[in-house]
């Protein structure tokens, strides 16, 4: 029971707003760089969220099949940055190097990231 009302609780505080207002599906394709740059750099905090979920699934694949050594690193950030730093340079890296933006929105991610936080630099 307590984990119904619990579930409840958490729908009401979470899922209702989102159901409120329709969403534009093709706003969150990431399909190239370019769409994870517009996604990521927009001041809609449905957009940003959206962002950030994408940068922890991305990050989550890179850390398992680095750790399962599938790949090797190539991005190596120390101190690790918040979600928002990370979005925040993303962003910066896309705009700044807009030939990228037709890469897909992995392979354009990782190039940022690899760009931004090199592996083995003094």
């Amino acid at each position: 029971m307590r984990i119904t009302t619990a579930a409840a609780a958490i729908w009401m505080a979470t899922g209702a707003a989102a159901l409120a207002q329709p969403v534009d599906l093709d706003t969150y394709q990431m399909r190239t760089f370019s769409d994870v740059v517009k996604v990521c750099a927009s001041s809609d905090e449905q957009a940003a969220q959206f962002c950030r979920g994408w940068l922890v699934g991305n990050g989550s694949l890179y850390l398992t099949l680095v750790q399962a050594k599938r790949i090797p690193q190539w991005a190596c950030a120390d101190p690790i940055p918040s979600l928002d730093e990370i979005r925040r340079a993303i962003v910066a890296y896309g705009q700044a190097n807009p030939q990228t933006g037709s890469e897909s929105a992995v392979d354009g991610f990782w190039r940022a990231a690899s760009s931004i936080w090199p592996c083995g630099k003094s």
